[in-house]
């Protein structure tokens, strides 16, 4: 009788990687709430959520994984070479890791009538900002980029396949994050969130929501920068030329001085103090302070060749004008080079899931993985 392992049933095309080291895996929605529609209901704002624990558990605290606009959570999966992605580089390093589809999302039940308009990234706007052809100069020294960088090659098509609708309003994908992300962690309890782009801002909007349920956050590229377009550095004013959101967010975080408006906020100029920094906006002093977050270790990551390289920085100095323990951290000044945005697809996205690990570990374990 002939023995087969299933591999040869399976294309060389379709690429897999080994399970090894993750002992279950499991699935489930968390969040929602109930809409009436007509004279029944249907439920809206849930998020898919997927579970992997370790062989051997190293960290007390599980890692959330959350992912940016037009992604869904398949991009932590594997890298575009096929190569175990940051599930697997995290569960090696010790780590019960969560990782969601945010709502709206994938497999996330998705309702334009409920939640609004919906918006796809375009082929070559993508390429231009994610595979290479970026116009910000740094993105010449991006090598790590492993597919190709236009329509019609093969693995940049298959890149872009992975490529799906978003909602059109950021304010409105805060607010429903704000609601399962917290369900999530009142769910499994404390962790440590790894936010990427469009989620960025969450590792600040769930820490605010339940600050006890944070032990830390690594945010990677977030959106930014403060108050501003991050296209033409013009700080975005309402009608009345006051600011239009809070610096980092669309909803409200909890300031102190409290305010109950972003108009409340007065805005200062930046003025970078490097050529390869963009100036912009933060607050005027005396910095109103988010007290909620004070005690909650926070990264901000930039790759050295991504077009937020410019900018990034704006978001650590709000936050730390604001009170809060915030790192700024360009990958190229610890020795990792030619990352751009999408750094957890590249050919060294293991390198840098390492080094997340060990920034976790230090200001959760004493720098030690037991």
């Amino acid at each position: 009788m002939n023995q087969f392992t299933g591999r040869e049933t399976v294309p060389q095309t379709i690429r897999t990687i080994s399970m090894k080291g993750i002992a279950e895996r499991g699935c489930f929605y968390t969040g929602g709430e109930y809409v009436a529609q007509g004279d029944d209901f249907v439920m809206a704002g849930q998020m898919y959520v997927e579970v992997y624990i370790p062989e051997r558990l190293l960290h007390p605290y599980p890692l959330v994984l959350i992912h940016g606009n037009g992604q869904t959570g398949s991009c932590f999966l594997q890298t575009l070479e096929g190569k175990p992605g940051w599930v697997s580089d995290f569960v090696a390093h010790g780590f019960v890791v969560y990782v969601v589809d945010q709502p709206e999302r994938g497999r996330s039940v998705c309702h334009s009538s409920i939640n609004g308009e919906r918006i796809a990234w375009p082929a070559r706007a993508s390429a231009r900002q994610f595979a290479g052809q970026s116009a910000f100069p740094g993105s010449k020294r991006h090598t790590q980029w492993p597919a190709g960088e236009a329509i019609g090659d093969p693995s940049y098509d298959d890149f872009y396949r992975t490529q799906v609708d978003s909602l059109n309003s950021a304010a409105t994908g805060q607010r429903l994050i704000q609601k399962a992300g917290t369900a999530l962690l009142e769910q499994i309890g404390p962790a440590v969130l790894l936010c990427h782009s469009q989620a960025g801002p969450f590792a600040w909007i769930l820490a605010n929501e339940r600050p006890e349920l944070v032990k830390a956050a690594v945010s990677i590229e977030p959106s930014g920068p403060p108050f501003a377009d991050a296209r033409t550095g013009e700080a975005v004013l309402d009608e009345s030329g006051r600011p239009a959101n809070y610096g980092i967010s669309y909803v409200p975080l909890e300031f102190d001085p409290p305010i109950s408006s972003p108009a409340l906020l007065r805005l200062e100029r930046r003025i970078a103090d490097t050529p390869d920094r963009q100036s912009g906006f933060l607050q005027k002093e005396p910095a109103r302070k988010l007290t909620r977050l004070a005690d909650i270790p926070m990264l901000i990551l930039s790759g050295e060749a991504s077009y937020h390289a410019p900018f990034d920085y704006l978001t650590a100095e709000f936050l730390q004008q604001a009170g809060v323990d915030a790192e700024y951290v360009n990958l190229g000044e610890v020795g990792i080079y030619g990352n751009g945005h999408m750094m957890m697809l590249e050919k060294n996205s293991s390198e840098i899931a390492g080094w997340i690990a060990g920034w976790i570990s230090e200001k959760t374990l004493g720098g030690m993985e037991k």
